[in-house]
């Protein structure tokens, strides 16, 4: 290969993984960032198909997030999540080629007998507490090399780090609703209850209180 032919793919390299990086905060739904993150890896690299898999604590089973295409979920069993798990153990990327252990097992998953697997495990956290798996399928072998994989280190930081963020605003969400519901239940309780009843925070500031305390104290509840 020239010097030239061999400029030519590192530019083209380092554009993919800039559209790559492009494709990650767009949304807050991880499902979303995973998909917008594979429908730019799959075509760009030539590969037959891509899946993120996603773990919030490593103990427990790596869940699909977004599939290229979709994957079987009927066969996705909990042994295939542990299996999984012991092919990227190292924290190291993995290439499994037909032949190799572990490959009939994905590819009863990925539709791909003749496929070459490629796994590379990352996390949303410096820690490493969670998990997330980005399994690539190549009918070339040469489409999926360590170096490649390698490549991806930094926009996979990113994508860790977009889906744990994305799950962090989803629980915020959840806990807000949550709480909103449980405060609306509150001052439905307090108002309906014919003694003076009131409600402060550990600083001594009214949160809310009944009709009769308003009545009490000639004001209502917003100036109390």
């Amino acid at each position: 290969m020239s010097h030239e032919d061999l400029d030519k793919n590192v530019s083209a390299e380092l554009l993919h993984l800039y559209e790559l990086a492009l494709s990650i905060g767009k949304s807050l739904d991880p499902a979303e960032t995973c998909l917008n993150f594979i429908s730019i890896l799959v075509p760009r690299y030539s590969l037959m198909g891509a899946t993120v898999l996603w773990s919030d604590d490593k103990a427990t089973d790596l869940q699909p997030f977004a599939s290229i295409p979709k994957i079987n979920s009927a066969k996705y069993i909990p042994g295939h999540s542990e299996k999984i798990h012991q092919l990227v153990s190292t924290g190291k990327p993995v290439i499994i080629p037909p032949g190799d252990p572990g490959h009939d097992e994905l590819a009863d998953i990925f539709y791909g007998s003749a496929m070459t697997f490629g796994l590379y495990p990352f996390s949303g956290d410096e820690i490493g507490n969670s998990l997330g798996v980005l399994i690539m399928h190549a009918a070339e072998p040469a489409v999926i090399s360590v170096r490649r994989l390698n490549s991806f280190r930094p926009v996979l930081n990113a994508l860790g780090k977009a889906i744990q963020g994305g799950l962090d605003h989803q629980q915020l969400v959840k806990s807000e609703k949550e709480l909103n519901h449980q405060r609306s239940f509150a001052k439905t309780l307090i108002k309906t209850i014919p003694d003076l009843v009131w409600l402060k925070d550990p600083d001594g500031v009214y949160l809310a209180c009944s009709q009769r305390f308003e009545d009490f104290f000639g004001a209502k509840e917003k100036e109390i």
